[in-house]
């Protein structure tokens, strides 16, 4: 499993703006509504022009299992993370945040990271702990309903990948591993 660093480019195809870049595949089902990736698209856009690289592909071979990004920054910065239906329990999205911690935690300029879970997604939130963040609020979205607030201290973040220690990032916006 590789974070390929999101481009334009990425999400026009995504959105099915253009062809595939050389060597990428997309489930047939998509890895996430238009909407959310139109939303991710300008926020990348916006992230990338004021800090660098803020969204990354989940990469597993030459597919593209899913979406992971920040939500903004610096210092506490909101993360968020997807996988493709068809791609779901097989650790991809623990790799990816263990991943973008790891990134993260060697930007000086960020603290921590904060994720929201629906208190139902249970899934979600052992990803989380997988990573080392921990509950630190609860509040109630009008739309997504009870939500958990997690956050992991980057000073006090785990080695990168815990989860998975094969897992080791080598460079800001990309990072090798195993599916």
């Amino acid at each position: 499993m590789t974070l390929v660093d999101a481009g334009d480019d990425h999400f026009a195809w995504l959105l099915g703006e253009r062809s595939a870049p050389a060597g990428l595949s997309a489930p047939p089902e998509g890895v996430e509504s238009p909407a959310v990736l139109a939303w991710l698209r300008a926020t990348a856009a916006d992230l990338r022009a004021a800090h660098g690289p803020g969204a990354w592909l989940i990469v597993a071979g030459d597919d593209v299992v899913g979406l992971c990004s920040y939500k903004a920054a610096p210092d506490a910065t909101e993360i968020g993370y997807g996988v493709a239906a068809s791609h779901r329990k097989q650790g991809y999205a623990t790799r990816a945040v263990g991943d973008l911690a790891a990134l993260a935690a060697r930007d000086a300029r960020l603290g921590a990271l904060i994720a929201e879970t629906h208190e139902a997604n249970v899934a979600s939130q052992r990803v989380l702990q997988h990573n080392g963040f921990a509950i630190t609020g609860r509040r109630v979205d009008p739309q997504d309903g009870p939500l958990l607030v997690w956050t992991l201290d980057l000073a006090r973040a785990p080695s990168p990948c815990s989860a998975h220690p094969k897992n080791s990032p080598s460079s800001p916006g990309v990072s090798p591993g195993e599916p």
